[in-house]
């Protein structure tokens, strides 16, 4: 799978990684010589695909403009970028694990304190 490059030039805007934990990662985005803002992104998936003609592999991309306000955000100061993307990792890592197995104790005393 193609990773999402941490420096990069999109429609004439630099980007640079500033933080990335999994699949979540925070980028200064700016012009060259401008002052430019922070994207906070939770990435995804593309599966392998030929888009008019062309091949592209299994890689990172960044949210569709759709998504923005879900799995992406503008933000302007740095200092609120790095906070809101510790908040989103540490939500993140809250969030129960797919396939997590049920400690069978616990449900053993959910079963017996319940009445008939």
């Amino acid at each position: 799978m193609n990773t999402i490059p941490s420096v990069f030039t999109e429609r004439g805007f630099n980007f640079t990684q500033i933080a990335r934990d999994g699949m979540i990662a925070l980028y200064h985005r700016g012009k060259p010589g401008g002052t430019g803002h922070y994207e906070l992104v939770r990435l995804s998936v593309a599966p392998a695909a030929t888009i008019y003609g062309r091949e592209y592999p299994e890689r990172e991309v960044y949210p569709h403009s759709e998504k923005w306000g879900i799995d992406g955000f503008t933000i302007l100061s740095r200092e609120t970028a790095l906070e809101r993307f510790a908040e989103m990792v540490n939500a993140r890592d809250r969030e129960p694990k797919e396939n997590a197995e049920v400690v069978p104790a616990m449900v053993a005393q959910r079963t017996a304190t319940q009445k008939p």
